[in-house]
């Protein structure tokens, strides 16, 4: 295991252009490679003069769209703010705020670990993301095809769901879902085994283990995190 820091991001995140106030979500990424050498590669506070180092801006339409805060961190005085408002027009046929981490090969033995804070909105059930939106994703090497992995929170409840081959339909995490309560933190911890056979995704959610899974994941893949 690892010790996770906390990190911030802030976004307000859509696919569809509903009137909803925009919500605060804050991450902490601390990425390792494998188990075996615990090689750090991504650990940042969205800080300094170039909060953005080590990540690409290229999937946002507008000046609002990706930028900092100072009015809700969790660590150190800043968090990265992701904004999709109504009237934002599409990017890469969808729309979004987000940013890529193309310097990381996200495949062997890999953890990922993050803060998240939720600010309330007016959607009904607090549906953030409104349907089949994601907050974290891992998209297909291909520019087509839907999320290997990703985190959706639509409803108003954390649904981990896996597309091992990327362009197949989407598994939605069975069960009881947990409620999004908003105006707090959540602290989520993953664990992914990215390999075609014998593949694995387990994730703790505020210290306790939320989903486990049998995975052998046949498509490459790429992180992005915001809307």
């Amino acid at each position: 295991m690892f010790t996770q820091k906390p990190i911030a991001m802030r976004s307000n995140v859509t696919h569809v252009r509903p009137p909803i106030r925009p919500f605060v979500f804050l991450f902490t990424f601390i990425l390792l490679a494998t188990t075996s050498n615990s090689q750090i590669l991504l650990n940042t506070s969205f800080e300094g003069t170039n909060p953005w180092a080590g990540m690409t801006n290229n999937q946002s339409c507008c000046s609002h769209s990706v930028s900092t805060s100072t009015s809700v961190v969790h660590d150190g005085s800043q968090s990265f703010k992701s904004e999709v408002r109504a009237n934002d027009p599409a990017v890469s046929s969808g729309y979004r705020a987000e940013l890529t981490t193309p310097n990381i090969r996200d495949e062997g033995d890999m953890w990922y670990g993050w803060s998240m804070y939720f600010e309330p909105n007016n959607a009904a059930n607090n549906d953030w993301s409104g349907c089949c939106g994601h907050v974290v994703q891992w998209h297909p090497s291909s520019s087509t095809g839907g999320a290997v992995l990703d985190l959706r929170a639509d409803g108003g409840r954390f649904d981990f769901c896996v597309n091992p081959a990327g362009g197949g339909s989407t598994t939605h995490q069975p069960g009881t879902l947990r409620d999004i309560v908003p105006g707090r933190w959540y602290d989520i911890v993953m664990h992914v085994n990215w390999a075609a056979s014998g593949g694995l995704l387990e994730v703790w959610l505020d210290g306790t283990l939320y989903y486990t899974r049998q995975v052998n994941w046949t498509s490459g893949r790429y992180f992005k995190f915001g809307m």
